[in-house]
């Protein structure tokens, strides 16, 4: 989403002339949020900061937000808006109290890019609506709600629940969708018997029987195939032998797969009462090899909290690689399979508008294959 887009975006859900006090947090990788100055410990709930000055700042903002000099050093610039009444009287109806508040994730910088609303009633979380003018963005919300509904349908309760889909206003949708998520839920950043537990039941609800080449697992080494001359300045020879190897375990015969979230990661979930809620289903697939998100959880915080370098990330694997082996028949080759997975869809996604950040993760995820295959 271009500056202009985000400008416009946010027009539609704030006015300037509003007397409400609210902050413009930015990060080094080109995101942003803009948090209400009221409440402000429930509307940080949407920072989720990875690394450790962005949580000390979250810890730390309800207290330093009074002082100017603080939040010049920061970056952090105040503004003053008010909620569209359109916008306060939709969202008021839609989840059924007198007045709502609301803080704002500007999204991450890529081409699908769209904004992440939180909404209060001033003492917990009601919901989270997503907003975007993107005919790509829109098709993602299609598919959400159906991914939603079959979950649901097949008794995984512990994800959001769509209550509205459509038009906001002109050509801009928004998604609106429940949450149980309050001030005590927890984010857990190690992969644990509460995550593995999670994707056991979505295997087993969500498993189905059938060729390999009918499903989405093929399909996305089909694009793969097709978007490697894309890749950034690697070697993909581990690559494309990694593809040779998948297909050829596979093809020709069913195949028991189940649904793949695709983005399992702790900023995509949260722990309330002892049970895991996840959310963001937009980039889900319906017919994937089991287990797969348990290797993006894993690859994904030693990348973005962890800072490690293919060398390092595959040094911890093999610590834990016992844990792997508990759910897989051969850990290293599931690997490969999610690593050509994660690869395939940055690739078909960004097309020739990779950002710095993925190209420098493919050159990870390139070298974590080859890494994998001098083990083999």
């Amino acid at each position: 989403m271009l500056e202009t887009e985000i400008t416009k975006a946010i027009s539609i859900i704030l006015q300037a002339s509003g007397r409400h006090l609210y902050y413009q947090i930015h990060n080094s990788a080109g995101k942003f949020w803009i948090i209400p100055d009221i409440n402000c410990r429930l509307a940080l709930q949407l920072y989720q900061p990875s690394n450790l000055n962005g949580k000390l700042l979250k810890s730390c903002f309800p207290v330093i937000k009074r002082f100017a000099f603080v939040r010049d050093a920061l970056g952090i610039s105040v503004h003053k808006y008010g909620i569209q009444p359109f916008l306060l009287d939709f969202l008021c109806k839609l989840y059924k109290v007198k007045n709502v508040e609301i803080a704002l994730f500007c999204g991450t910088p890529s081409v699908h890019q769209k904004i992440t609303m939180q909404v209060t009633d001033g003492s917990k979380i009601l919901g989270y609506c997503k907003i975007s003018e993107k005919e790509e963005v829109k098709a993602l919300f299609q598919h959400k709600e159906s991914i939603l509904k079959t979950l649901y349908d097949e008794g995984i309760t512990n994800i959001p629940q769509c209550l509205y889909n459509g038009v906001l206003q002109d050509e801009t949708h928004i998604f609106v969708q429940t949450s149980t998520k309050t001030k005590n839920s927890k984010v857990l950043h190690q992969l644990s018997a509460i995550h593995w537990n999670f994707l056991n039941h979505l295997h087993q609800k969500t498993k189905n029987s059938l060729p390999f080449e009918e499903s989405n697992f093929y399909q996305a080494l089909q694009l793969l195939k097709g978007n490697l001359t894309r890749c950034p300045s690697v070697d993909i020879s581990g690559v494309t032998l990694a593809i040779t190897r998948a297909e050829e375990f596979y093809k020709g015969k069913p195949v028991e797969f189940s649904f793949y979230h695709s983005d399992f990661t702790p900023w995509n979930m949260f722990v309330e009462k002892g049970e895991l809620f996840v959310f963001d289903w937009e980039y889900a697939k319906r017919t994937f090899p089991p287990f797969l998100d348990a290797f993006h959880f894993f690859t994904q915080v030693c990348i973005f909290e962890q800072h490690k370098n293919a060398e390092a990330i595959m040094a911890a694997y093999r610590v834990g690689r016992n844990i792997f082996s508990k759910y897989f028949d051969n850990p290293d080759f599931s690997y490969q399979c999610y690593l050509l997975s994660i690869i395939s869809f940055y690739l078909d996604r960004d097309n020739d508008f990779l950002s710095k950040e993925t190209s420098d993760n493919i050159k990870i995820w390139t070298a974590l294959l080859q890494l994998l295959q001098k083990q083999m």
